[in-house]
């Protein structure tokens, strides 16, 4: 058992002798739980489930009010995805049947050996830290995305100043993170000319968003392109030139204007310049500013 992966038993049982059996003779802390909680009826098994995250659950089927599989339903419908183990004395292929088809663990027909019950459980535990590794694993794959994506447009804006820091870029390109010093990109200045969101955004959330559908939409032409935020309202994006013409680059570039104001209801005004290295970013950048004070002073 991993440490770290501590986890809660419930036993539900009308028949007080088979609950303490189950919760003295076998040793569940060797399992990895923390805690084995005892329920004599539905009613209780249900108050218990809503006050505290059961990862495994052993259950007679029949018992007084309502059974172990009308309970193990409710827990579906409450998208509970506690491990069941059922236990009972009566062999019917129904109770099985239907057992099985509302996802349980196992079921098992007492009496039992309690290192069967032990081995059943045992088995339900590796699938619950089975999901659990994996529900960890992608959270810090989302984790890393994200953080990779905060390093490229700082690498990405720090282009913009006269004298950037060349190491780290090289240092990026050696992880395939941005594109290589002798590659030409295009240089793209994207400004927020009107955006008024019914619902609060939270900050960077507009970053992430534009990102996202550069990255879609240029994807299919096999260039990554990188956005990195100037100010609250521009943007800066180099997209690798690849096989891209500039009027594909165009075409495309209006496409996204055109999801902006369809989907998140903002007007983006959008300049590009001809492909360079990403050592003449900053001379191409102050090109793209000029062309943005112009269309503004016109405006006025």
């Amino acid at each position: 058992m991993k440490r770290g992966l501590m986890m809660n038993l419930l036993i539900v049982d009308d028949q007080p002798q088979v609950t303490d059996g189950l919760e003295r003779g076998i040793p569940w802390n060797n399992l990895g739980f923390r805690n084995v909680f005892k329920a004599y009826n539905a009613l209780d098994a249900r108050k218990i489930l809503l006050e505290q995250p059961i990862s495994v659950m052993l259950c007679d089927i029949q018992m007084p009010v309502e059974n172990g599989l009308e309970l193990f339903a409710w827990m579906k419908q409450q998208g509970m995805q506690t491990r069941m183990i059922f236990l009972t004395s009566h062999a019917e292929f129904e109770y099985a049947q239907q057992a099985l088809k509302l996802g349980s663990a196992d079921y098992i027909i007492q009496p039992a050996p309690y290192s069967d019950i032990y081995d059943a459980v045992r088995i339900a535990v590796q699938d619950v830290q089975a999901e659990r590794e994996l529900a960890h694993a992608v959270h810090l794959g989302q984790a890393f995305h994200q953080q990779t994506q905060t390093i490229r447009a700082n690498c990405v804006t720090d282009l913009l100043r006269q004298h950037p820091d060349l190491n780290n870029y090289r240092k990026l390109v050696s992880l395939n993170l941005v594109p290589g010093l002798d590659e030409l990109v295009f240089p793209v200045l994207l400004y927020l000319q009107k955006w008024d969101p019914p619902l609060p955004w939270e900050s960077g959330l507009m970053d992430v968003a534009l990102s996202n559908m550069l990255e879609e939409i240029f994807q299919p032409h096999n260039s990554s392109p990188v956005l990195g935020a100037v100010e609250s309202r521009m943007f800066v994006v180099l997209i690798p030139q690849k096989e891209l013409t500039a009027d594909i680059v165009e075409r495309e570039l209006r496409f996204l204007a055109s999801a902006c104001e369809q989907h998140i209801d903002c007007q983006l005004t959008i300049y590009f310049n001809s492909p360079v290295l990403p050592t003449k970013v900053y001379d191409a950048w102050q090109v793209l500013q000029q062309k943005l004070r112009d269309n503004i002073t016109r405006d006025t």
